[in-house]
Parts: C-alpha cells; structure tokens; sequence
C-alpha cells in the first residue's frame, strides 16, 4: 500500500443506526468539536486498538517475567489420560 493511500481517506465504513443512536453519537461529537464521521472512526479506531493490544501485548515486573518463563521452559507434565485418548485413534476416521 503507498504512502499516499495511507494518508487519503478512500475506503468507505457503512453502519445502520437506529435515531437515539445517531443522536447520541451528534451530540458526543459536538461534545468534542467534531463531526459524526470523524468521531466515529476515532472512536472505532481507539477501540480496535484496545482490543487488539489486549491479545498483542501484556506486561510483567521482573519477577513474574522469570516466573512466565520458568513455566515455558518447564518440560510439559505427563498426562496419561490424554496419552490414552490419543493412541485410541480418531471416531472420525474409518479403520
């Protein structure tokens, strides 16, 4: 994607509202000084980055960083049950 795509606002975002919902976002962005598209997708994008930090990212102190990656490094624990299930083969698959 070029940089001037990047900059330009091309793509278009449609949404259905019911009129408390758009009068509610009106008066939110004249809150704000701005206009209900410009609110809405800075409202949107605030969000998707919240969102989409929460599953990217998350910070430990240093003891919980050693601890994090003790549990990592740590050789899985057996479990026979699971082994069992396992060897049994699939129900899925015809033998």
């Amino acid at each position: 994607m070029s940089a001037v795509r990047e900059l330009r606002k091309q793509d278009r975002i449609q949404l259905r509202a019911t009129a408390r919902q758009v009068q509610e976002i009106d008066e939110a962005a004249a809150a704000e000084h701005k206009n209900r598209s410009d609110f809405m997708l800075d409202a949107s994008v605030h969000e998707a980055r919240r969102v989409l930090a929460d599953r990217r990212t998350f910070l430990l102190g240093d003891s919980e960083r050693d601890e994090f990656l003790a549990l990592l490094d740590r050789s899985p624990a057996e479990k026979p049950r699971l082994r069992a299930l396992f060897e049994r083969g699939s129900v899925l698959v015809e033998e």
